[in-house]
């Protein structure tokens, strides 16, 4: 009997867990060096801080497709892991593929921080380092 009531309460909780997941919505604070970040660049001339602001956002997109491009081949690899019989070769040239991918997603980055940073000032540079630290994390998906 005890355990019956401890299954149902369980059951009654995970429940309301659930329901007040869907409910409720995450607020996001920014971390220190976001809001750091956007205050070295909201301290730039209006046509620099776009001309940041544009370069993240193509940067985003080049790493969106990217992501997606490892996603896929992932999902491949997950296929060939789980396929009779087993290909060694196709899974390890998909896991090749998918450092290649992640060596372009990182070339990428770079070039763009480099590119950006040629258009800056010395002292514009030494305040946006924490923004190009920052352009250098983005990354779209985490989880495949």
């Amino acid at each position: 009997m005890k355990n019956l009531l401890f299954i149902s309460l369980l059951i009654l909780a995970f429940s309301a867990n659930i329901a007040l997941a869907t409910v409720i919505k995450p607020v996001m604070i920014p971390s220190k060096s976001i809001t750091r970040t956007t205050s070295a660049i909201d301290k730039l001339p209006a046509d620099k801080a776009a001309l940041f602001r544009n370069a993240e956002e193509v940067q985003k997109g080049k790493a969106q497709q990217i992501n997606l491009k490892i996603n896929i081949t992932r999902k491949l690899m997950h296929t060939i892991l789980t396929t009779e019989p087993f290909n060694k070769d196709e899974y390890l040239k998909k896991s090749a593929e998918i450092s290649k991918l992640e060596e372009e997603k990182i070339t990428s980055r770079a070039e763009a921080v480099a590119e950006l940073a040629s258009k800056f000032t010395i002292a514009e540079r030494k305040s946006l380092i924490g923004a190009f630290e920052n352009f250098r994390n983005i990354i779209i998906d985490k989880n495949p």
